[in-house]
Order: C-alpha cells, then structure tokens, then sequence
C-alpha cells in the first residue's frame, strides 16, 4: 500500500509582539504551523503567562494529532485523556478548538470525525481574567512515502508531484487473507519490484535521516523463508552499483532474523542491527524498524525487540545522487540487473516510511488493521 518546530518562548516573544503578527513555528521537530497571535496585552505578566499556557495547548493537541496515531477524533480525546466541554478541548489554563479546512468547529464530541479532517486549531490560554490565543495550521510532512497498493503504486503516494515511482511488473490483489481491512496489496516475486525517484531536492532529502528518529514499518507475508544466502529485501535506498556498500539503508527478513542495515557515517561501512526471529509463512505480519536516539529497535506484530545502538550521534550516510533510488522488494543491482538473492518473493502492503519521529513509543502496540490517512 502506498500513502502518500520553532517555538519560541512566550517570554521572548512579548517584548517584540504585534498584534495579528504572523510567525513560523516547528512544533515537536516534525510539524509546521503558522501561528497567529490574535489577542494581546503587551507587557502584563498575566498576559505572558496566558500566552504560555496557549501555548502548551497547541503542543499537547499537536502531539496527539501527529503522533497519537488516532484514526479519530473520539479516540483521540479517549486515548490522551482529554477532557471536551462545549465542542472544544478544555484543560486547566486553556481551552483548545478544532477546525476544518473552512474554517468551521469540528466538535471534539464528534466521536466518528476523523483526525485527518483536522487542518487548524486555536488554542486558548486563561489566565484569571485574561485571554491569548493562538492559531496553529496543521501540515503534518513527517510522512514520507506511504503505499496501499490499491491497483497501481502511486495511488496515494504523499509527495505524488515530487516523485516518480516506476513499477516494475508488481501486480496487486485482494484475495483473502488480506492485511487491511479487505483492501488490495502488492503481490513480488522474480524481476518484480518498485522504484522510487526523486524530482527535487526536497523530496531527495526525505530519505536523509541524519541522525534524527525515524520509522519504516510495512506489512508482510511469505509462503516460503529465504534460505542460503537468499534474504528478502523489503525496502532499500541504493543505486544500480554492483557494491552492497553503496547502499544507505536496507531492511530485509532472511531465514531466521529480521535486519536492517545501515551506512554509518561515522565508522565509514555497512553496520548491521538483528534481531533473531523466523518468520511464519502464510501470514501477515508487521514489521517495523525505528531509531529513538542513538538506539534502533524492531517491532514484531506490536511487540518491541532491541535491535541495537547507534554509535552516540552516528549518521546514516546520506547520497544525494538521485540514482540512489528508494527501492521496495530489491537492493542493490548486480551486473545491471536485480540482485536475485535480495529479491523479495511475497505479499506487502502498507508500507510507511516516516522522518523525524519514532512513532512506536511504548513496548506493546496494536497494529492498526485499517489504512494509514496522511495525517497520520
């Protein structure tokens, strides 16, 4: 399947403050908002404090709009606790409102609205007798590649118009059992993988993790393990060299471990992280791999292993030649054609690739068992 922070402290800003004043803030190193200041009293402590406290409103709402993985509103309010009272968030020192694209209140009570319909809120801080809001838009672009596989592979690529995905004769099908919720999924065997090139440089720089958090994750399903020598690439950022070691990234399954492998900046090679598991066939599993600080880790079926460390503030090598092409079901070539012992043989189906943040933050989760939306 496929789908496609500044914050300045409120102190800092009151000296300098305009009424209507526009600023851009990064909230939580993943997200852009425009904020918009709409009421001031310049130079009241009160004031300050009450633009603190909108502050805090819209990173704590933020937070649980593009991290919280809620499909909707209702169980987000449920998931993080918070509390609705008139169609808005209501804590102790501020109150927050949900908005549409037109402008219009999406009632926090609207337990079946979807987080995704969410394009702006306005946060409102209280202190006593005085009032600051704030106006946040939401423009979640933490994720960078998501595939459903549904008839063909860009029918929900995110950056669609910064990418050129070429299918190389991956098919696609519904038959049961699927991963999510009755919908089509990718369907590998030999010679048959995806491509994904980048336009320009913004979308090349997608695949930069640096050394910040990240998530790759992807459901999965084999008839047959690789043996040998044999592994199952999943997903790859290489170029069409015969050297392995040209590769940024690849995660693969083979007989009995799930892996991914890395280009350390640092140590200048290829660095391995595994974890030992054989993977069941006939069924559909989600794999994930993310980095949280300098520690990798995989999840199996929501279940947390420790993959291994980062070197303190090691990078992943990063190529900006774009024939280093993301590659899903391959990874390097080997005299020009496909490396047949990297080829994945199986089903996939949802993959999402996600820069700046390690979404799975706890050591058990659920896998969502229904699309990713892009706001996810």
């Amino acid at each position: 399947m496929l789908r496609k922070k500044d914050k300045k402290n409120g102190s800092t800003l009151v000296v300098a403050l305009l009424v209507l004043s526009t600023i851009l803030i990064s909230t939580l190193s993943m997200t852009l908002v425009v904020v918009r200041e709409r009421k001031a009293s310049i130079g009241s402590v009160g004031s300050s404090r009450a633009y603190q406290a909108s502050e805090v409103g819209v990173e704590k709402v933020m937070q649980a709009i593009t991290r919280g993985n809620y499909a909707t509103i209702g169980d987000m309010v449920t998931g993080t606790g918070f509390t609705c009272a008139n169609g808005m968030i209501d804590a102790i020192d501020y109150k927050v409102e949900l908005l549409d694209s037109t402008n219009t209140q999406i009632a926090c009570s609207n337990s079946s609205a979807l987080v995704s319909t969410i394009a702006k809120i306005k946060s409102i801080g209280i202190l006593a007798n005085t009032k600051r809001a704030i106006e946040a838009k939401v423009s979640n672009k933490i994720t960078k590649n998501l595939m459903h596989f549904n008839d063909n592979s860009d029918d929900s690529s995110f950056y669609v118009d910064g990418y050129t995905i070429n299918n190389n004769n991956v098919t696609f099908s519904d038959s049961t059992p699927t991963a999510i919720d009755s919908t089509k999924y990718g369907v590998f065997s030999s010679g048959k993988y995806l491509t994904v090139e980048a336009d320009n440089a913004e979308t090349l720089d997608n695949w930069n993790f640096d050394d910040n958090d990240f998530t790759i994750e992807a459901w999965v399903k084999i008839s047959s393990r690789p043996s040998g020598s044999r592994n199952y690439t999943m997903i790859s950022r290489c170029n069409d060299s015969d050297n392995l070691g040209t590769c940024n990234f690849y995660f693969n399954i083979d007989s009995d471990s799930i892996n991914f492998y890395y280009s350390s900046e640092k140590l200048g090679r290829i660095e391995p992280m595994s974890h030992s598991y054989t993977t069941t066939t006939n069924t559909w599993h989600h794999f994930v791999f993310e980095r949280k600080g300098d520690v990798g880790y995989f999840f199996i079926d929501g279940t947390r292993h420790f993959a291994g460390n980062f070197g303190s503030g090691d990078k992943i090598k990063f190529d900006s030649d774009t024939a280093n092409e993301l590659r899903i079901g391959i990874n390097h070539n080997i005299s020009g054609v496909v490396n047949n012992d990297s080829q994945f043989i199986g089903s996939m189906d949802e993959i999402r690739i996600t820069k700046g943040v390690a979404r799975w933050t706890t050591t058990t989760f659920t896998p969502w068992d229904i699309e990713y939306a892009w706001n996810d």
